[in-house]
């Protein structure tokens, strides 16, 4: 976006934007003028310079195409309108009534006074989400083409906002949280272009963030820009047991400064799980692998970096928790290892709102689960008494067994966020309920 600069030696600058304001018009100009006129307030640039013309000279913005990923800016024009004391440029003064193209390297002069103008560029690089709607991306994008600012598709490096009709959680919802940049709606741009004049303020992010409809995202979540998020994963390595995980997640888990990592075989993982002595390390997060990723190739590495784990007293994390951990600015629960399913589970519930009678119905299937891993474990015990000597870590059950104990505990912390976050698909066949979870990457 193009902002005009005007200083008049001694008193204070005038910044003001250069956008299209009338709603169908391929341009719109300004005046720049000593006195305001009535009803000109939107338009007039008033300098407080004696030597200026009440209508020194015209400044016109001329629309740009709003091209998704088009790097462009709105031509300037400068015209003297026969001003007393003339507009001049390098010392030379400008023909009256002949429009000038100015950009960045264009210094001008006012009158007598040595008043100046010049044009200053601010790019505004918004990347669109949730535009469900052919009219939302109508609208966004004739916005965008007045302003002069750039829309982008896909997340980018250089962008300066998120544009949202209502908050869901996106891959680019997360990753704008990360780089710490506004998150508005449509509104914002078109605020822009409906300033009462061009020195009002202009408008702040924080007053057009969009509305929360995504009921997997908790309600007190805090989107504003927040730099904690920056250095939220610092010091930790996400270790993944497949490609597709890995390429999924490693731009998010990089902007939070952590470090991911990809485990291809069993000498790889042990030597990034663990230290010099041989130690599984506890700053190694295990991204859990889904069950459809499981090969024949890697089932048996992958259940020995487990075992490693669950022998240090640790355990595997899921992609949600990542995005969790983001969204609370917290890796207290999320994304920490030394923590039990059950403290997951309990997290998510209270950040969701869970109504009682769901997580009623949750916590019982999880107990049911837990009583005939228990059930099972003890049979195993005794069928093999030798494997689970030695190996009983307290809390009742066999060391051997624990592994099964605790993907039940995590695959229902699962199904209660998908059931609080009303992204679920139940059907009931002989007492016996499956539910599909939507992975927030997805």
């Amino acid at each position: 976006m193009w902002q005009l600069r005007v200083q008049t030696p001694g008193k204070p600058a005038i910044v003001c934007p250069l956008v299209v304001q009338d709603e169908d018009s391929e341009a719109t100009t300004y005046l720049i003028t000593r006195k305001l006129k009535k009803h000109k307030e939107r338009k007039s640039i008033v300098v407080s310079d004696v030597s200026v013309s009440r209508q020194h000279a015209e400044i016109r913005v001329q629309r740009c195409s709003g091209t998704v990923g088009q790097n462009e800016r709105p031509d300037v024009f400068f015209t003297d309108k026969g001003s007393k004391c003339g507009s001049f440029q390098d010392g030379e003064r400008l023909e009256p009534e002949r429009e000038y193209l100015v950009d960045e390297y264009s210094t001008l002069e006012l009158g007598a006074n040595h008043t100046t103008v010049a044009l200053e560029w601010h790019p505004l690089v918004f990347v669109g989400s949730s535009l469900p709607s052919k009219e939302s991306q109508v609208q966004v994008q004739t916005a965008i083409s007045k302003i002069g600012a750039r829309l982008e598709r896909a997340w980018v490096s250089d962008a300066t906002h998120l544009i949202m009709l209502d908050i869901k959680a996106t891959p680019k919802l997360i990753l704008a949280l990360v780089a710490t940049k506004p998150i508005v709606s449509p509104d914002f741009l078109t605020a822009f272009t409906r300033l009462k004049t061009p020195t009002s303020p202009l408008p702040k992010a924080e007053n057009f963030l969009p509305p929360l409809k995504d009921r997997a995202i908790p309600p007190n979540t805090s989107f504003q820009p927040d730099e904690r998020r920056k250095a939220l994963f610092q010091g930790k390595r996400f270790a993944f047991l497949s490609v597709d995980q890995y390429k999924k997640l490693y731009e998010l888990v990089v902007a939070a400064s952590g470090l991911p990592v990809l485990y291809t075989n069993e000498e790889q993982a042990r030597a990034v799980q663990t230290d010099g002595k041989g130690h599984t390390r506890p700053d190694v997060l295990v991204v859990r692998i889904h069950k459809s990723l499981i090969t024949a190739a890697n089932k048996e590495w992958v259940e020995s970096v487990k075992s490693d784990l669950r022998s240090a007293g640790l355990r595997t994390v899921n992609e949600q928790e990542i995005t969790y951990a983001i969204l609370q600015v917290s890796t207290n629960i999320m994304c920490n290892p030394n923590t039990s399913p059950a403290e997951v589970l309990e997290s998510q519930s209270q950040s969701l709102g869970v109504p009682p009678s769901v997580k009623k119905h949750v916590e019982a299937a999880l107990a049911t689960a837990r009583r005939a891993a228990q059930a099972r474990s003890v049979t195993a015990a005794i069928a093999a008494p030798t494997a689970a000597t030695g190996n009983d870590d307290g809390d009742g059950m066999p060391a051997m067994k624990r592994s099964k104990h605790e993907e039940l505990e995590h695959e229902h912390s699962c199904h209660l966020f998908a059931v609080a976050a009303n992204v679920t698909t139940t059907t009931h066949v002989k007492k016996k309920t499956t539910t599909t979870i939507r992975q927030p990457w997805g």
